[in-house]
């Protein structure tokens, strides 16, 4: 009596290796002939980010004394916005007239290449081949030159 009571515990137990795999019914798919083949389960994979949207955390930046913080404009990701209160735009103003002044609902900045960024915050000439780009995120860097 007690074996027959235990015979549909056991049955459950040798069956459930077998029910423990994903098919293409338990993953909403057709009932066709195919619905008790195991299907592989999606991994996510790491792709790469081009953008570098989500960037992975990063060491603190350290920089010599030759940088200066810059807000990269939305429709350019390679110019800095200068604002006008900052010696920075003065210096722009002074020495590259020609830079385009433009407006926002923040106030008027200088749309500037990075390399005319960082003459302006250096207040010198600076070489467009020293100045590194260190990115803070998509709107921010900090500037850096020799």
């Amino acid at each position: 009596m007690n074996m027959i009571r235990c015979l549909p515990l056991l049955l459950g137990v040798l069956l459930l290796p077998a029910t423990a795999q994903v098919t293409t019914r338990d993953l909403g798919g057709h009932y066709g002939p195919q619905q008790g083949v195991p299907v592989p389960v999606p991994v996510p994979v790491p792709v790469p980010d081009a953008l570098n949207r989500n960037p992975q955390l990063s060491e603190p930046i350290t920089t010599s004394g030759n940088s200066c913080a810059c807000q990269v404009a939305e429709t350019s990701g390679s110019a800095c916005m200068i604002f006008l209160r900052t010696n920075a735009a003065e210096w722009i103003a002074r020495n590259a007239p020609q830079t385009p002044l433009r407006s926002s609902a923040s106030g008027r900045y200088y749309d500037a290449s990075f390399a005319l960024a960082a003459s302006a915050c250096a207040a010198r000439k600076v070489a467009p081949g020293s100045v590194k780009v260190h990115w803070l995120d998509r709107r921010n860097a900090i500037l850096e030159w020799k």
